[in-house]
């Protein structure tokens, strides 16, 4: 399995959508979505290995506006049939 891991990213008010802009040049992203809750925006990454998806969370984190990640490395999935 294709080392994966989702971004939880907490943003400065109204930045939301600029930031949600700027993930779109991170080449490790799949996909990335606006949520409510504690957190502003989840992203899915992927990279050839877990220390690459480290570099791209670091380059997240660079982003002007991000306040906050936590980050989640998948360990186990499961598709739907």
């Amino acid at each position: 399995m294709t080392p994966q891991a989702y971004v939880l990213i907490k943003t400065q008010v109204d930045r939301t959508p600029e930031v949600f802009k700027a993930l779109q040049s991170i080449e490790a992203l799949r996909r990335a979505d606006i949520i409510m809750g504690p957190y502003d925006i989840i992203a899915l990454m992927e990279a050839e290995d877990a220390s690459k998806i480290g570099d791209f969370i670091l380059e997240i984190r660079d982003i002007s506006g991000v306040l906050d990640t936590l980050s989640c490395l998948i360990v186990r999935t499961t598709t739907s049939p």
